[in-house]
């Protein structure tokens, strides 16, 4: 479950809001925090990916294009 979407993230940028449950990243299903955290870190900087998530009862995906968090910059 998303707990925090950041201001200007890509995440905001796309509409994804606080209490909404990730439950894909293309195609791939996601059963916890961490498989997603690993879906993520497969891809780079600039990739897109659709994001699917649970609103509310209702099923919506997203694209997003992923970057690196400014707190990950090295």
């Amino acid at each position: 479950m998303v707990t925090q979407v950041e201001p200007d993230s890509p995440a905001a940028e796309v509409g994804l809001e606080s209490g909404d449950l990730i439950v894909g990243i293309d195609d791939e299903p996601i059963t916890s925090s961490t498989a997603l955290v690993g879906q993520v870190r497969e891809r780079g900087a600039g990739d897109e990916a659709t994001i699917a998530y649970i609103r509310e009862g209702e099923r919506a995906e997203v694209t997003v294009t992923l970057v690196t968090r400014p707190d990950e910059e090295g």
